[in-house]
């Protein structure tokens, strides 16, 4: 069943169902899944981008948080800010590469980005020490072919192989720095300069051995990691 009416901010959901104080319902990951159920039934928007990536920082203990970290953002022992630049990193990379057939059979937004990053664990646990096959060996084997093949927009809408991704499996430089500084400017216009000022392009927000190295994933079915690279 899906609603036909107004739909209510998300904040609005939240706040509404904390004031119930139902058992259950008043931390961790059931209430926001029961609000996202909302905005999946037509009830509520879905969150912004700023609001995914702060409850993320703010349960760290759970899966999306965990995605972040591995797929190579520094959020480990950080400020919750940092969680909040790295999905909207995170995001931002989705959002730009996805074709709109894409993201109309994904249902693309920020419930759909949250849920993709709490498969991370799941998925990278299904490798067992020792395995020749591993979350990095595919990486390095999808990013060769990428560097053998390069990455065109909607061309994996018609490929029977299944070898083609929906996005490019890497971003340059420039187009990393300019997400981390809207990031930046997005939570400075949030009274959050002085708390994300050291989230910088310079210092990067992302592991490996250089600050641009970056890892995406992209559901239903596929992980795709890569290596640290050289800056551009």
């Amino acid at each position: 069943m899906h609603h036909s009416g107004k739909r209510v901010e998300w904040e609005a959901g939240r706040e509404w169902l904390a004031a119930r104080k139902l058992i259950c319902f008043t931390s961790g990951l059931t209430p926001f899944q029961f609000l996202n159920n909302l905005v999946n039934a037509g009830i509520l928007y879905p969150p912004s981008v700023e609001q995914s990536g702060s409850w993320i920082g703010q349960h760290r203990r759970l899966g999306a948080f965990d995605g972040l970290a591995r797929i190579g953002f520094k959020v480990d022992c950080r400020p919750v800010h940092w969680a909040e630049a790295s999905f909207k990193t995170f995001y931002a990379h989705l959002d730009r590469y996805l074709s709109p057939e894409d993201k109309e059979m994904l249902v693309f937004d920020t419930v759909f980005t949250e849920h993709l990053l709490c498969k991370v664990a799941r998925y990278s646990k299904a490798f067992c020490e020792g395995d020749k096959i591993t979350l990095d060996s595919l990486g390095r084997q999808a990013i060769l072919q990428e560097a053998s093949m390069p990455w065109i927009s909607g061309e994996n809408l018609e490929d029977a192989t299944g070898k083609l991704f929906p996005i490019p499996l890497h971003t340059d430089k420039e187009s990393l720095k300019r997400i981390v500084e809207q990031a930046i400017s997005v939570s400075t216009e949030s009274q959050c300069l002085g708390r994300i000022s050291s989230l910088t392009p310079n210092k990067g927000i992302v592991t490996g051995a250089s600050p641009w190295s970056i890892i995406i994933l992209i559901a239903p079915c596929t992980i795709i990691t890569f290596p640290p690279s050289s800056p551009a």
